[in-house]
């Protein structure tokens, strides 16, 4: 899946960076709006002829996958990134959802591991203060246990989160926040979210499954009426939690034992399990908020 890029003028460090390291597994942290997609395509297009994984854990501005999910790509010769691995989260944002998107990162990393990738390259989402923020990206260091941090700061924003890894064996390298990188407002935010599930449920079409057969994260039974169920994003996942491609509820009646999904899956007889996810859209990609019952 191809990254829109943003023009601009490489820092020097970056392509210190990209020179100097040669194997390992890499954490890329920064606030929001500070490159961190930009310096992962940057990096893969430099490491195109290495076997390189690429780990997309920001659910709401996604380099690799649609939002919502973990994605796990690996780099082709051009340079561009190959989805080939999802975990669903659910939401575009890992408040509420921290413990669910380390392990999601974990399993993915150890994907990469599997596949033999020298380098494994891990992009983050900008939850850095606070509690939640330092939880989430601590976890993920201890978890992942990279050989190199790549910190994108401004000022001094991610101290608190480098000073306990500063003497130990993690090769930090902070690196700068290009000018062209400007702050997005969250109405633009939303419309890039909006445009890439609307790109990606361009083609989707209508299944069917049956309750009977396709297990849930939660009990059918939980959940409310037809009305409240319409436009709740899910994940369609195999027998071992991988998503493979994400659905919409059109239709659902745990009387009648069945749920009918748009989704743009080709093969639904692979589906063994439903996750549902906890934000609601239309096949436009709009977000649905607030609506009466």
């Amino acid at each position: 899946m191809q990254q829109e890029r943003v023009k601009l003028q490489i820092p020097e460090e970056w392509k210190k960076v990209a020179t100097e390291i040669t194997a390992g597994k890499i954490l890329i942290l920064g606030d929001v709006d500070t490159g961190k997609s930009t310096l992962a395509s940057f990096l893969a297009r430099r490491w195109s002829n290495k076997k390189l994984a690429v780990i997309d854990a920001d659910l709401g501005q996604s380099l690799l996958g649609p939002p919502v999910v973990v994605s796990l790509g690996h780099c082709q010769p051009s340079g561009e990134l190959k989805l080939v691995s999802m975990r669903f989260i659910g939401a575009t944002s890992p408040v509420g959802h921290l413990s669910a998107t380390v392990s999601a990162v974990k399993n993915l990393v150890d994907k990469s591991a599997a596949w033999g990738a020298p380098i494994t390259l891990v992009n983050t989402c900008g939850l850095i203060r606070g509690e939640k923020g330092q939880w989430l990206k601590q976890q993920k260091i201890n978890l992942i246990q990279p050989q190199y941090i790549l910190a994108l700061h401004r000022q001094e924003e991610l101290e608190h989160l480098l000073s306990p890894h500063q003497r130990g064996e993690i090769g930090i390298r902070r690196l700068p926040v290009p000018a062209a990188i400007k702050r997005k407002s969250e109405d633009q935010r939303r419309a890039l979210r909006e445009k890439r599930f609307q790109q990606y449920f361009q083609e989707a079409k209508l299944r069917q499954f049956s309750l009977q057969t396709i297990r849930c994260l939660l009990d059918w039974s939980s959940l409310e009426s037809n009305e409240r169920c319409q436009g709740l994003l899910v994940g369609l996942n195999n027998a071992d939690s991988d998503t493979l491609a994400l659905g919409i509820i059109e239709q659902f009646s745990f009387q009648a034992g069945a749920v009918s999904v748009l989704t743009p899956l080709a093969s639904p007889a692979e589906v063994k399990e439903i996750q549902l996810g906890s934000i609601r859209i239309t096949p436009c990609g709009e977000e649905i908020r607030n609506r009466e019952k």
